[in-house]
């Protein structure tokens, strides 16, 4: 979008059969795509984690817009309704991926493979639904290892959608 008295919208990807889908961008400018499906609850691994580069999104703005087969990743997620990205190092970061329910996930941009960070729950997809996510300070460190500034902040839906809580969460050497 170039702002502007009459903002230009130019689409850079075309994402076909899916609702929608969160995004993320790591601090080089590529964008992570979580490709969400019609189904609900979402069956196992109906969610795909898709990256599109910088380079390709600067392409498409003055070119064709990138579809699905464009993304140079297609990792399987078990949902996906919000997601943040924190930055590790210069080069390296990490997903947190809500997942509509009581779960999220961490994916590495190394390993690129999902794990549970945080289950708030013993019986999935009951409540309480974690929801949006959100970092503060996403470029400090972020870890039960280090003294860290950083937090996550999820909303959390307590029942079907009129009570929401915020959690904080933040390492245990929290300065």
């Amino acid at each position: 979008v170039t702002l502007g008295d009459i903002p230009i919208i130019t689409p850079v990807a075309n994402i076909s059969n899916t609702p929608s889908g969160t995004i993320a961008l790591n601090n080089a400018g590529d964008l992570y795509y979580l490709k969400s499906t019609w189904t609900y609850p979402p069956p196992v691994n109906a969610n795909t984690l898709l990256k599109f580069s910088a380079a390709q999104l600067t392409a498409a703005a003055s070119g064709s817009p990138l579809s699905e087969s464009d993304s140079s990743i297609a990792v399987p997620v078990n949902g996906g309704y919000d997601m943040a990205y924190h930055q590790l190092d210069s080069t390296n970061g990490e997903f947190y991926i809500s997942t509509s329910s009581d779960i999220i996930y961490r994916i590495k941009e190394t390993s690129l493979t999902p794990e549970i960070f945080l289950s708030v729950s013993d019986n999935p997809n009951t409540f309480p639904y974690m929801t949006g996510l959100s970092f503060f300070q996403p470029t400090a460190k972020f870890g039960d290892s280090s003294v860290s500034q950083a937090e996550l902040a999820i909303s959390l839906a307590t029942d079907f959608s009129s009570t929401y809580s915020l959690l904080q969460i933040r390492p245990t050497n929290y300065d």
